[in-house]
């Protein structure tokens, strides 16, 4: 690992991510998960636009569902992460791209129940702050209540198609005490 925290000097053809900072790389890390998901919505809202929000709805739930197996082996080949079990799954999601916790983005954590069982709990979510910006609520509900649960279901099964996802909480709130979304993860005893 290098020690360049920036990089305003002249142009240099042979740099690469070797060469970065630790935290220049974070940073970038950081920028690359918030790119992905506003490149989402930009894709989109661009469908939407041309042909209509039913397909839409189609074509961002099948695109999102086929991220599954880039999304969750990525970090799996990185980190050297195995095994097929709840507790993977939430080792894969800390490093997926998609789901960058931290800074404006996404504040989340993972209750670990046992290696079986876990519950996640977004805490704050940048879309569905920009939902509820917007006044888009039937869109924040779709997005959350369906979408969301059909992209989990894609990724836990990737990882395992034995653990089961139920949703807790998800799409508009009736408190701003509430979280974002409450999601609950587990594999059947009788699985095992």
């Amino acid at each position: 690992m290098g020690d360049m925290k920036e990089y305003s000097g002249p142009y240099r053809n042979e740099l690469g991510f070797e060469d970065l900072s630790k935290e220049a790389l974070i940073e970038l890390l950081h920028g690359y998960g918030e790119e992905l998901n506003l490149l989402s919505v930009a894709y989109s809202t661009a469908i939407a636009k041309r042909f209509g929000q039913e397909a839409m709805r189609d074509i961002t739930a099948e695109a999102w569902c086929k991220m599954a197996a880039i999304e969750m082996d990525t970090p799996r080949k990185a980190l050297k992460i195995e095994g097929n079990d709840v507790e993977t799954y939430c080792k894969l999601n800390q490093f997926g791209g998609s789901f960058p916790n931290g800074r404006d983005f996404y504040q989340r954590a993972f209750e670990m129940i046992d290696r079986n069982h876990a519950i996640l709990t977004v805490h704050d979510c940048f879309v569905c702050r920009m939902y509820e910006k917007r006044g888009l609520l039937e869109e924040w509900d779709w997005n959350c209540k369906v979408l969301e649960k059909q992209g989990m279901l894609a990724y836990t099964a990737h990882v395992n198609p034995k653990i089961q996802v139920r949703e807790l909480r998800a799409g508009r709130k009736t408190s701003p005490d509430e979280p974002a979304c409450r999601w609950e993860f587990w594999i059947d005893d009788a699985d095992q």
